[in-house]
């Protein structure tokens, strides 16, 4: 029934249905207008093809996963990477990695091959449906899953990898992060917009990844490393995404990312 009632929303507002689009499309004025006329992540297909994916990917029989789709090349995340081996370098401990949406381990498979001289525990902080499915397959003495920052104490790196300019109140997350007062915090694949007012729109994915739609927003940079208070960005993050996009209103959308440091 709420799917028909979405649908018939689209209709009314003169939108496609999500088979046809892909990319980011319109321009809404608060979150919640973006949001009814999604489907958003808690669809259950979607975390059944993640899982699906993800254990492929512990099995051998992949690299690792992206948003469900296997990759069978390894392709580090070099940037973390290094950031993880210098957080190891200066403390000469058992480091506390925590990943922000990191839904079932996709930059975990990704990179431990390469952090294998490292000691270390990985946490992801996730929805609790995500957290159920990965503490029951996936969870061990090295990957963890939890709900919140609360359940974390100590954390020496935290992660954010494309999952900031998805959620409904960045600002409270990046509040939360802020006093964990990790060593690090690295930021990736983030979406910004070359304007002085953020944008809120909806993602459309391509069907071959899966079927959803999403708000998504594309955040002033300036204003974006305003919030985290206490830290100094040392290093710009150069995303992976390299195609030109363009808002509506002709302004445009770029990826990038941060590597920020705790000021003591």
């Amino acid at each position: 029934m709420v799917s028909k009632i979405k649908k018939a929303i689209k209709k009314i507002l003169g939108l496609a249905s999500s088979e046809k689009l892909v990319g980011w499309h319109g321009n809404y004025a608060t979150w919640q207008d973006a949001e009814k006329l999604c489907e958003g992540y808690n669809a259950n297909h979607i975390l059944e093809k993640v899982l699906n994916a993800t254990l492929q990917v512990k099995n051998g029989q992949a690299c690792y996963e992206r948003d469900s789709i296997l990759f069978y090349t390894l392709d580090y995340n070099l940037g973390l990477i290094s950031v993880i081996q210098k957080a190891y370098i200066e403390t000469n401990k058992k480091l506390k990695i925590v990943d922000f949406g990191g839904a079932l381990g996709s930059c975990y498979f990704q990179n431990k091959k390469m952090l294998n001289d490292i000691p270390f525990e990985w946490y992801i902080i996730e929805q609790d449906h995500y957290v159920k499915k990965g503490q029951e397959f996936l969870e061990d003495s090295q990957l963890k899953f939890v709900s919140n920052f609360e359940e974390i104490t100590d954390c020496d790196i935290i992660l954010f990898s494309s999952v900031l300019h998805y959620l409904p109140n960045p600002w409270k997350i990046i509040e939360e992060a802020i006093k964990q007062k990790a060593k690090y915090i690295f930021i990736d694949r983030t979406s910004f917009i070359d304007d002085q007012k953020e944008l809120i729109t909806i993602q459309y994915t391509p069907a071959q990844i899966y079927e959803a739609t999403y708000p998504c927003r594309f955040f002033n940079e300036n204003q974006f490393l305003k919030a985290f208070k206490k830290y100094d960005c040392i290093a710009n993050v150069q995303s992976t995404i390299e195609r030109e996009y363009h808002s509506n209103e002709g302004k445009r959308l770029y990826w990038k990312g941060f590597l920020l440091k705790h000021r003591n």
